[in-house]
């Protein structure tokens, strides 16, 4: 599930066209990144479930408790790209080693709102 406990060292970044989710997936395959996935559309939303409504209980609780943090609005962001048409990539797992090289992948295809979740704490490496 995004955005929960169980989902901490994820780094998530918005893409504006297909062409350029699939160029960054590509590249990151190469780099030896191969966890990423691509939220899009409607089932992108149900992924994301910013409300909680598709994973469970404990999706709902978190997403209440979120809503009282500052998570909350990084959580809309996304939800809000996805409604406009835009993609969002995530890559579970990525250590602090690893987030200028991935930052520059980012960079290279043209992502915004890139942010590294960790354990009560935002990294924002692109606005």
């Amino acid at each position: 599930m995004h955005f929960t406990f169980a989902a901490r060292n994820t780094l998530y970044g918005v893409l504006d066209t297909p062409d350029a989710a699939d160029g960054l997936h590509h590249e990151l395959c190469e780099l030896g990144f191969e966890r990423a996935e691509i939220l899009y559309g409607k089932a992108g939303l149900r992924e994301l479930d910013e409300y909680g409504r598709y994973h469970g209980l404990l999706c709902r609780m978190t997403r209440v408790i979120q809503h009282l943090t500052r998570e909350r609005e990084f959580i809309s962001q996304y939800a809000a790209q996805l409604h406009t048409g835009h993609l969002v990539m995530s890559i579970r797992n990525t250590g602090r080693e690893h987030r200028a090289q991935l930052k520059d992948a980012f960079d290279r295809h043209g992502a915004h709102a890139v942010h590294h979740y960790g354990l009560l704490m935002v990294d924002i490496l692109t606005p």
